[in-house]
């Protein structure tokens, strides 16, 4: 099998098993969004569309990644397995959503968990005392759309890259040096 067909069979299959296993190295990522400097921060991906491979994030609706994404939707993610030595950054473009159907179904999930997103401080603020919650949920639901793959194979005999764009609706593959 050729390395572009390969990687990407590989790197998608283990971010789709992720979704289901909660243990897997791809349900947490690191997610960096641009700031006044580049912010990252470690996040748990709630699901992967399998067909158009968008991800979906949980965020508090008054955390800085949430006006980062409003100022400029360009995000990354990047994923590591140890096991297989797979690196996946992806290069993507964020939408917020806080209605509609989809939104829906993962608020509901959340309602259960309400001190997640009730805190009376915005994540990122200086605690000066007790946390203290409110009975508001700031609940914001972020869908990562990707542009770009940077997959990466580390071997013992040799590494393998390979960068994936979407031409005509099909992601194609270009072999880089890793």
């Amino acid at each position: 099998m050729e390395v572009t067909q390969r990687l990407w069979q590989l790197a998608t299959s283990e971010l789709i098993r992720s979704n289901v296993d909660p243990k897997h190295p791809y349900k947490t990522c690191v997610l960096s969004t641009v700031g006044k400097y580049p912010e990252s921060r470690w996040v748990v991906k709630r699901g992967m569309n399998s067909k158009d491979f968008s991800m979906l994030i949980y965020t508090d609706s008054r955390s800085p990644k949430v006006s980062q994404i409003k100022k400029d939707n360009r995000v990354s993610l990047l994923y590591y397995h140890p096991k297989k030595k797979l690196q996946i950054r992806i290069n993507a473009l964020g939408e917020l959503l806080d209605e509609g159907e989809l939104y829906d179904t993962h608020f509901k999930k959340v309602q259960n968990h309400p001190k997640d997103y009730s805190t009376l401080l915005a994540p990122g603020s200086v605690l000066d005392g007790q946390l203290q919650y409110g009975s508001d949920i700031n609940f914001t639901l972020l869908v990562i759309k990707p542009i770009l793959w940077d997959i990466l194979e580390l071997g013992k005999k040799r590494h393998y890259r390979v960068r994936y764009e979407l031409e005509d609706n099909k992601w194609k593959g270009k072999v880089l040096v890793p």
